[in-house]
């Protein structure tokens, strides 16, 4: 059986399930499953040893599996190493770069850095990850 997208219609506490639903369908059935998706819900919860990678390489498309399980199961190191994209929106990196640069120099009283600070808040909370993780560099700084 070929399932393209099931995601597409599932709420993501449903993309959780799904794999162990078509998995007791299959043993149950004596059949083979395969699922194409692009959720991050669903690979996730799928063991690694049924997971197929398809990527174009010399225009051809190869099959790749995966040998060991991922570093870890959060969507974001699924969506990173599994699915190969940035789960933070790449012009947003370089401006927690460029606002961890003038902070760490010091200058995050500075007109560019108030500027940036907003453009970010625009998009993440003052309790996000980054702002946690550069007040306790800026702490380590003193």
């Amino acid at each position: 059986m070929l399932i393209d997208e099931p995601e597409i219609s599932l709420h993501p506490s449903w993309q959780n399930m799904i794999f162990k639903i078509y998995y007791n369908f299959a043993i149950q059935n004596n059949c083979q499953v395969i699922i194409a998706t692009h959720s991050a819900n669903i690979i996730a919860n799928t063991p690694h040893k049924y997971i197929k990678i398809l990527y174009e390489e010399d225009n051809k498309i190869v099959l790749k599996s995966l040998s060991h399980a991922p570093l870890d199961r959060d969507l974001n190191t699924i969506i990173k190493t599994i699915m190969g994209t940035d789960y933070v929106p790449k012009f947003i990196e370089e401006k927690h770069e460029e606002y961890r640069n003038i902070c760490m120099n010091g200058e995050e009283d500075s007109e560019r850095a108030k500027k940036l600070k907003n453009e970010i808040l625009e998009y993440e909370s003052p309790n996000s990850s980054f702002f946690q993780g550069l007040a306790f560099d800026m702490e380590l700084r003193e």
